[in-house]
């Protein structure tokens, strides 16, 4: 199973089922998931996520489109504050990510 390890904090990643996966999974192991706080304590910039992935092709554009699909899907959840849009996982991304690993 390949891995990849996050920059900024030195996690683990599965790369198992495609980029959006990954990106929900950067989300996770960021602790971004709704928890009743505003999205710019406990979200995530495109950009900011585009730091934290391993793929040198991708910018903040190429992943915000990754993050509206799984917005769609009702996996991220967003808010846009002082014009920048922050992104974190929803309960039932959360859900679904806690799932793949245990299924791992």
């Amino acid at each position: 199973m390949r891995t990849t390890t996050c920059p900024k904090c030195g996690h683990t990643f599965v790369k198992k089922t495609g980029k959006w996966f990954l990106v929900l999974n950067i989300l996770y192991k960021h602790k971004m998931w709704e928890a009743g706080v505003d999205g710019k304590t406990q979200g995530a910039t495109a950009s900011t996520v585009a730091d934290w992935t391993p793929f040198d092709e991708d910018d903040g554009n190429n992943l915000r489109k990754i993050l509206y699909r799984q917005e769609g899907y009702n996996m991220v959840d967003s808010e846009k504050i002082d014009g920048r849009r922050y992104f974190w996982l929803t309960e039932k991304g959360k859900n679904y990510i806690e799932y793949l690993a245990d299924k791992g």
